[in-house]
């Protein structure tokens, strides 16, 4: 740890204060006599968090926190990270992790391979080519993705089918990004890398596709899948499975952050690269828009601080990761179906054109990639297509476009029209959720389901909620706070027959939305993201302290003798990459969370995450 003056107490007359730190911005609170550091890293997604109308409010998707405390205001499970302070003689001193203890990567080399390209085929789909090698990330190319409603804007100049990559890297499970047509293209021989997400949903099914070379890469893990190419994956700060990776070419480094935020710890993990890529605009969620509490003028106000948010984010990401260049990627899309043409109206985004205008003035190479086109870093020149960015993002000639590309019959190969759904087979599905590890984390909720059937039969309302980590259905007529979705019938029906991710309904705007309080409710649509099914995670509430104290009286090498890979993914979630440590067989839980700054939050959900392995 390092000691940082801040000041003396006596000159601080305003709370909170807004500090800068080693580059970093901080905000000096004080509630009561207690005076204490926060981040300004916004604990969901790694936004910038701003002091506002007497609130902390992160602008990328609305989270508030208290001005005191940093405790969130719209989800009781969260809190912007505290940095220890001390009080010396009246002189404020912050407790910071030095760089030198966590930092032990090399560091970029400035070495550029002459033969090095990075081609954007579509949306987060890049193509890394050196020595006649193809890394292939994230690839959605052939039709439209989450159940038919999104389509790529602009469109691919290629198709799976065209493409030879050698290895193929997937990051997470939305369809944008695992894109079964897509896949199916592929020689199933080809090594696929994907996170080691304690859920296994990936692994599992890529291998149901026929992919018999499927690499589940643990946390922080540095891979070489060729002559002089790694890769090294990192579990971001986002509430959601969602992955970092790094690329190392020849050294030559860039980071892909995808749509996963920003995270200082990996960035001290990581240390500098020469350039990342991320995502760029708002708009990859239904809500605001499917929001049915919300006002009009507030989902506007939404979008217009998320754009904003988004653009200082990516400002933030540059300092975070050391970069001087930025490729603005995994927002090429829009709505395409002619019953999501009202929210294509009321949306905004950000366009490349809002980048390279944000940054126009500061030092920062904005590589503004549109499909096909391709960056050679050695020589920092694109390979343009040839694309009128002025015609491309003009409202009217944009909705224009979606209207003579809906394809009725593409959309029907995505859509699962043929499927039929009861309200007890809905029911059998909700109760088989008390058996995913993660209901232990979520909020109490009352729930209401609508299922929107337009044949006899099969509208249905199913009512739930969720208390003290267990699901009970309930009768539905009862008047309860809580949350009202609605969705078609075979939407729904799709998600339950065929086990997706609730998210592909969600960020497809096919859900409407109520919500009676202000509370976000995170760490319940978690639960509903993606789930998997163990033995009954159930724990015995009055046993947890004791378990609590046995676990942290463990090495870190006797956790790993004991539950093996288990351990090791559960770990990674909260930045612990502990596997081959030299200090494994020292050091034990409780020193190692000490020594990694890991949130009291955070340690309550390992300790119950650990504690389900020793329960089953």
């Amino acid at each position: 740890m390092k000691k940082v003056l801040i000041g003396e107490v006596a000159q601080f007359n305003t709370w909170p204060t807004t500090l800068e730190i080693d580059g970093q911005p901080f905000f000096l609170v004080r509630e009561n006599d207690s005076i204490q550091l926060l981040s300004s890293t916004c604990p969901h997604m790694g936004g910038t968090i701003c002091h506002t109308d007497g609130v902390f409010e992160c602008p990328v998707h609305m989270w508030k926190f208290d001005e005191k405390s940093g405790k969130c205001l719209t989800n009781k499970n969260q809190s912007m990270k505290p940095i220890d302070t001390i009080i010396e003689d009246g002189m404020i001193f912050a407790l910071l992790e030095s760089e030198e203890e966590e930092t032990s990567v090399k560091k970029s080399t400035n070495q550029i391979p002459v033969d090095l390209s990075i081609k954007l085929h579509s949306h987060a789909c890049l193509e890394f080519e050196t020595d006649n090698f193809r890394l292939l990330t994230d690839p959605w190319l052939d039709g439209p993705c989450f159940l038919g409603a999104w389509t790529h804007y602009p469109t691919p100049l290629t198709n799976g089918s065209d493409l030879r990559p050698d290895a193929i890297w997937i990051s997470h499970e939305h369809s944008d990004h695992f894109h079964e047509p897509t896949l199916a293209h592929f020689n199933k021989e080809i090594p696929v890398y994907v996170p080691d997400f304690p859920n296994q949903r990936l692994k599992h099914r890529l291998r149901a596709l026929g992919f018999s070379r499927v690499h589940a890469m643990p946390f922080g893990e540095k891979i070489q899948i060729a002559d002089q190419i790694f890769i090294t994956c990192y579990e971001p700060i986002s509430l959601w499975n969602d992955a970092i990776v790094l690329i190392e070419i020849k050294g030559f480094r860039f980071l892909n952050l995808n749509d996963a935020g920003l995270n200082p710890h990996i960035a001290r993990q990581v240390g500098p690269v020469d350039a990342i890529a991320s995502a760029f605009s708002p708009g990859a969620s239904g809500f605001p828009l499917t929001w049915g509490h919300l006002s009009e003028d507030e989902k506007s106000t939404i979008m217009r601080k998320s754009c904003s948010g988004l653009l200082t984010m990516l400002e933030n990401a540059a300092s975070l990761y050391q970069t001087k260049n930025i490729i603005p990627f995994a927002s090429h899309f829009e709505l395409w179906n002619p019953e999501h043409e009202p929210f294509v109206h009321k949306s905004l985004k950000n366009s490349l054109d809002d980048v390279l205008k944000y940054f126009e003035n500061k030092p920062i190479r904005v590589v503004d990639l549109l499909a096909g086109e391709k960056w050679i870093p050695e020589s920092d020149e694109i390979e343009r297509i040839g694309y009128n960015r002025r015609e491309l993002y003009d409202p009217i000639n944009k909705h224009l476009w979606l209207k003579n590309q809906f394809d009725q019959e593409i959309f029907m190969k995505s859509y699962p029209t043929a499927i039929d759904i009861s309200r007890q087979e809905v029911i059998s599905y909700l109760l088989k959720l008390n058996e995913v590890p993660e209901i232990i984390f979520s909020e109490d909720v009352e729930v209401l389901l609508t299922s929107t059937g337009k044949m006899p039969g099969l509208a249905f309302d199913v009512s739930f909620r969720i208390a003290n980590g267990e699901l009970t259905i309930e009768e539905v007529g009862l008047k309860r706070t809580g949350i009202t979705i609605s969705m078609p019938n075979e939407i729904l029906g799709s998600i339950v027959q065929k086990d997706i991710s609730w998210d592909e309904a969600f960020i497809g705007y096919w859900c409407s939305f109520y919500r009676d309080s202000d509370i976000y409710h995170a760490d319940f649509w978690r639960l509903l993201q993606a789930p998997y099914y163990r033995k009954n995670p159930r724990i015995n509430r009055l046993s947890q302290l004791n378990a609590k104290n046995d676990i942290n009286k463990m090495t870190i090498a006797d956790l790993f003798d004991r539950y093996g890979d288990d351990v090791e993914r559960i770990l990674g979630r909260y930045g612990l990459y502990c596997m081959g440590c030299y200090r494994s067989n020292q050091e034990t839980l409780e020193l190692a969370l000490l020594s990694h700054g890991i949130l009291q939050e955070k340690k309550e959900r390992l300790y119950q995450e650990l504690d389900v392995l020793f329960v089953e």
